[in-house]
């Protein structure tokens, strides 16, 4: 398979997890759990996961515009790569290290 078309495939898979994204407030019952809490830091929740959603929306959207210029190695996009990468990068380093789902509020609970 050609790097641009690998590219492609992961500038819209960036939409597929936005889509798995928007089901998460409801799956984790954001509204009853963040009640409690003060409501600058309920709005800061809410701000801090629209920018999240938005970089993850820029990231799939430049990899699908730019997937030729990526491909070829533009030293420009290049850094954009390696952004994106870093970004995944730390994700997935804070999910496994630092995320516990085994606490009172983990996937079990959430019905």
């Amino acid at each position: 398979m050609k790097l641009k078309t690998m590219l492609r495939i992961a500038g819209a898979l960036h939409f597929c997890v936005l889509i798995a994204s928007a089901l998460v407030p409801r799956g984790l019952h954001w509204r009853e759990n963040l009640a409690p809490l003060p409501r600058l830091v309920r709005q800061l929740f809410w701000v801090y996961g629209a920018f999240i959603v938005l970089c993850i929306a820029s990231f799939g959207t430049l990899t699908l515009l730019h997937a030729t210029r990526m491909a070829e190695g533009d030293a420009v996009v290049r850094s954009l790569c390696a952004f994106i990468a870093l970004f995944w990068l730390t994700r997935l380093g804070v999910q496994l290290f630092v995320v516990d789902g085994r606490g009172e509020n983990s996937q079990a609970d959430c019905s």
